[in-house]
């Protein structure tokens, strides 16, 4: 699939979650690489178009996804999660 901002709202309701400005922002980030993120990655590639998003809302946008099955936690070192 061709990960666009244009379809991640479709995405992000198949999975049941809301698609707010922030989260498709957030999808778009993680989906349009083919690489794992940090949080901390995600929040610096988002905030390079929209800086009002904060840390927090990376971190509750990431654990939302992960409940909803849209990503998966991976743990390559036991003080780094991706």
């Amino acid at each position: 699939m061709d990960y666009t901002r244009d379809n991640m709202a479709g995405l992000l309701r198949s999975h049941d979650i809301n698609p707010t400005h922030q989260r498709i922002e957030i999808a778009h980030a993680l989906f349009s690489r083919q690489e794992h993120l940090s949080a901390d990655q995600v929040m610096a590639i988002v905030n390079t178009r929209h800086s009002e998003t904060s840390k927090a809302t990376v971190y509750n946008t990431l654990k939302l996804f992960l409940e909803k099955g849209l990503v998966r936690e991976v743990i390559v070192d036991p003080s780094k999660v991706f």
